[in-house]
This record gives C-alpha cells, structure tokens and sequence, in this order.
C-alpha cells in the first residue's frame, strides 16, 4: 500500500487496549463507524438528524470525532448532556447523546444544544433548538444533540463503540467518522 508519489504510509503499531492485544493500523486511514447497518435505526437516525445540524464525524465532511479515552471525563460529558433532559423519562427510554460522551467533542465541548421534534420523545426546556426535519435548518458545529432511545438500543449502540474502539485500535485523541 502506497499514499503518493510511492511513499509508504505510517504504520502505528501498540499493545494498548481493553483486551490485552497488540495490532497496528495505517494512521491515515481514518476508520468509520457505520450505525447504518446495525439494525438500530433510532441510533442511526439520531446520528444522522444531528450530524446534518452541524456536528462533526460525518464520513462526508472534514471534522473527525475525537476518542477521549478517559471514563472520568467521559461521565462529566454524559452528565453534563443527558441531565438536561427532563425527568421522570418514559419507561425503557434511555438518553443518547451526540457527539458521544467518549469524544472530546462531547458535552463538555461548548455550543447550543438540539434535539429533533417528533424522532427523539424529548419534552423541550426553553433552551433547547428544537429542529422539526433533516435537513435541519439549524447549523452548528459545536454543542450537542440529545434524544431519547430505547434503552435496549442505546445500550448496543454503546457496545458497538467499545468494539469499534478496540478492533480499529482507536486510542485517546484518534479521530474517526460515524456513518448513521
């Protein structure tokens, strides 16, 4: 495998990860979470409504997520997204919050927050963009977008990215895209 002109790509090799396995992976190639085809389409729809209002990690575009591997912060960015939405939440929903708490671009990150009318069963504080369709009208690269999902598919969608940050050897600060 060639980059240009001939020149070998950089190769990173290591033995950090959950599972106690070394691998390499070629640093260029940013890789890509797909939620398309994980049969977890209010994930997907989620990513996709909150992706066209701006937020970064679209495959399309040109702003990566960034991994933030500390579960400390990774917990401030949930809290700080998910206790916006107001109590007592429906049975077997649960808050999924875009970009993920385990990106530096989570809810620590400043910008307005969103939510999507209709898709995501979020009564709204006055705060909150509320945005009705894809395309959104609504456009910011910062901030946060929050929807609620069923438990059981937040739950997998938090699975799928644990998997998808080892077996792409995604460390601290690595970006990716997400593809909803």
């Amino acid at each position: 495998m060639t980059t240009k002109a001939g020149v070998a790509p950089t190769v990173r090799c290591d033995a950090i990860g959950n599972r106690n396995t070394t691998g390499c992976i070629v640093s260029a190639a940013e890789p890509i979470l797909d939620y398309s085809t994980r049969n977890i389409p209010e994930l997907a729809t989620h990513v996709r409504y909150a992706q066209a209002s701006g937020l970064p990690g679209d495959p399309a575009g040109t702003s990566p997520l960034r991994r933030l591997a500390d579960p400390v912060a990774q917990q401030t960015n949930r809290n700080i997204s998910c206790n916006r939405v107001p109590r007592p939440r429906p049975t077997g929903q649960q808050c999924d919050e875009y970009p993920f708490a385990a990106t530096y671009q989570g809810g620590g990150a400043n910008g307005p927050a969103r939510t999507y009318q209709g898709s995501c069963d979020v009564a709204q504080p006055a705060w909150v963009d509320t945005l009705a369709t894809n395309p959104v009208p609504f456009k910011s690269s910062t901030g946060i977008s929050m929807c609620l999902l069923s438990a059981s598919q937040n739950q997998r969608a938090g699975g799928i990215l644990t998997w998808f940050y080892t077996k792409n050897r995604v460390l601290d600060n690595d970006t990716f895209y997400v593809k909803g």
